[in-house]
């Protein structure tokens, strides 16, 4: 051996540990001290702590990278033992002649996907990119130890320096690591494999795999007796990987030119993208699939955002096109020479990321069917957050069969200076659209007024001559801003999944550039059938019932009622009440009759109405009976005279003690 082992002193680069020093002299006595640390602990054989874990074997600044999923091939380790073959692709630089370990330099890719041993003749192949590079396919070998003499699991307990440099000490490592039979056996095989392929000259000089040396990366998995330092899935299976290079030609049909002395070089192993290897360097949790609705800016930041956290993204659907003018502010950017999906592109992009996304180039608001519900929201997805800030794409989604997910809305406002975010409760109740109308009620005034101000709303943007968009006009950097918040608020209530619906409200000073966030709490609402018009609810807020609750006990000895504040949707046959307006003082109260009064009522609601930036309105009117009996005779006149006087569907909502009826009738 060339080179003795260098001793592992400080966890980090020696140079960056040195150079924190303000004086050399400091900086040396620092280093001496580790080294003498370090020759202590190698003297009593402590080198390794249990408590504290398994030091990996160090293998910095090797020329030589192997990029692998990990965890996968981990997975395959088994108590049998045995071996793997798994397709790979490399980079190789060097000519022919030139040898690891001295100008070769190899990386390879291994993916996951297994190869027979009897195909690894078809697995290899080369192709020449410039003079001293080349690339092609090859394959990795991953090796792993049975059991011992005992029948317990063979564990390698020993820490050795790194000191393979040829095909002679690999074997040596084999037979260390429990595994030389399997070696043996996987090696023989590939001999065999390509002699039966010399002979029925299926390969041959003149094929592309000649054009250069072919590395192929032996990866052993070995056990130790704890944990690995550093592994955050609690592994106590080291990694050890080492290239040799195959050289097969038409005169020899040996793939090891120099037999025992063919160099190998240990690699730097590098976990491929993934979400498990994002998830570790973002410090997340392992969270549940997501779906999306909407692939715009918004809604690709956020994605993207997700997908770098190591959050599984089931689908994303959009059939909007990236054009041109989406360079702006998507966080793709647009290819040249035509019109691309947002959804396709979006998920291109994510399975670089290592993710396996479905993308859906449909219409959301088309949405209604159970078939097309389980296309944009696949079987493993148990999340889903709608971007398109579409009240019909809501809607649809609404009244979509089959919709079981936990369905999340964010939006910008204000020219990107607010934001909010709408999280249902659990069994979609209360929904987003209960959501979307609970916020109109119980938004603060300066918040209200920036998300119902028109003047802020969408602007028909020049994209090319005679052609404009309906966007708002935000930079880049504000829609990056505010989405990184919707996403962080997004993955805490992922987190946390509360039981209650959630409303996330945030607005920006664009002077100061501060924002200030407020988390609003919402109960399930209550939903009453009502009589009279065929499939359509009441949908109340649980806010509402309380202060009706607390109207019912000021006057528990008399009929008492209000008027009810909401929205309509006559897709969703759905009348939403998130408020109320107290009876006015001519209102006439008693034990079997409540009616109600008019001094100053139209005013009233007129104003409720503009204080909610023109979404509330009146819907209808609530009244209380002392038993727990339903509509009466005058009820009903009540109900068919409010709708001869006001727009249907209008509804009138009784209190029982017990029971909750609410009734409506046509006009005539």
């Amino acid at each position: 051996m060339d080179e003795m082992p260098v001793p592992c002193i400080v966890d980090g680069k020696l140079d960056e540990y040195f150079a924190q020093f303000g004086l050399l002299e400091a900086g040396v006595f620092s280093l001496l001290n580790q080294l003498v640390k370090w020759l202590q602990n190698a003297a009593q054989g402590t080198l390794i702590s249990a408590s504290q874990g398994w030091e990996p074997t160090l293998r910095e600044s090797l020329d030589s990278l192997l990029f692998l999923n990990a965890e996968h091939v981990r997975e395959n380790v088994n108590r049998r033992g045995g071996f793997r073959l798994q397709k790979a692709t490399f980079l190789r630089s060097g000519s022919n002649e030139d040898q690891l370990l001295d100008k070769a330099m190899t990386f390879v890719t291994c993916s996951d996907e297994a190869v027979p041993l009897n195909s690894f003749a078809n697995s290899i192949e080369a192709e020449v990119l410039k003079s001293k590079l080349c690339r092609g396919h090859t394959v990795c070998i991953v090796l792993w130890s049975g059991k011992d003499a005992s029948g317990k699991e063979f564990v390698d307990d020993e820490y050795a320096s790194e000191t393979v440099t040829t095909f002679s000490d690999l074997k040596a490592r084999a037979d260390r690591f429990g595994c030389r039979s399997h070696f043996d056996t996987v090696l023989a095989g590939l001999e065999r494999v390509w002699e039966l392929a010399c002979r029925s000259k299926k390969v041959g000089s003149e094929q592309s795999y000649f054009v250069c040396p072919i590395p192929v990366t032996v990866i052993f998995c070995v056990r130790r007796p704890v944990r690995l330092i550093g592994e955050h899935n609690q592994s106590s299976i080291e990694i050890l990987p080492y290239t040799v290079e195959f050289r097969p030609s038409s005169d020899s049909k040996s793939l090891l030119q120099h037999g025992n002395d063919e160099p190998v070089a240990p690699c730097s192993q590098l976990d491929i993208t993934n979400p498990t290897l994002l998830r570790n360097v973002s410090g997340e949790e392992d969270l549940s699939p997501v779906a999306f609705l909407g692939a715009g800016s918004v809604g690709s930041k956020i994605a993207l955002h997700l997908a770098k956290c190591g959050v599984e993204i089931s689908a994303i659907t959009d059939n909007g096109n990236l054009s041109p003018h989406n360079n702006a502010r998507h966080a793709l950017i647009a290819p040249a020479g035509g019109l691309f999906n947002k959804a396709k592109c979006l998920a291109d992009e994510m399975r670089m990321l290592g993710q396996t996304v479905e993308a859906n180039d449909i219409d959301l608001r088309e949405i209604t069917d159970a078939v097309s519900a389980k296309r944009i929201l696949p079987k493993r997805t148990q999340f889903a957050l709608n971007t398109t800030a579409s009240l019909l794409v809501r809607e649809a989604v609404d009244q979509a069969q089959g919709v079981t997910v936990k369905l999340a809305e964010g939006a910008l406002f204000a020219e990107g200076n607010g934001a909010y975010l709408l999280c249902e409760g659990d069994k979609r109740n209360p929904r987003v659209s209960d959501l979307v109308a609970e916020m109109y009620a119980v938004a603060p005034d300066a918040v209200l007024k920036q998300l119902t101000d028109e003047r802020h709303g969408l602007t028909e943007v020049q994209i090319g001559q005679g052609c404009a968009s309906l966007t708002m006009r935000i930079s880049d950097a504000q829609v990056s801003s505010m989405s990184a918040t919707l996403s962080q608020k997004f993955t805490r209530w992922m987190k946390e999944k509360p039981a209650n619906g959630r409303i996330n409200l945030g607005l920006s000073d664009p002077n100061t550039l501060n924002c200030h966030w407020q988390e609003l709490e919402v109960d399930e609402f209550t939903i009453v059938p009502i009589d009279g018009i065929e499939g359509w609810q009441l949908r109340i807020s649980a806010r509402v019932i309380n202060i009706i609750q607390g109207e019912r006990a000021k006057f528990s000895d008399v009929e008492t009622g209000g008027v009810l504040i909401g929205v309509v949707s006559a897709r969703l046959k759905s009348i939403t009440v998130v408020d109320t307006l107290e009876a006015p003082d001519d209102s006439k109260r008693s034990a079997t009759l409540f009616v109600l009064g008019t001094s100053g009522l139209k005013e009233s609601i007129r104003a409720r109405y503009l204080e909610s930036g023109h979404t509330l309105i009146d819907v209808g009117t609530w009244h209380t009976h002392l038993s727990n009996c339903g509509p009466s005779d005058i009820d009903r006149k009540t109900a068919q005279d409010i709708a001869n006087e006001r727009p249907p569907p209008s509804v009138l909502l009784i209190v029982a003690p017990d029971n909750l009826f609410a009734i409506s009738a046509k006009a005539v």
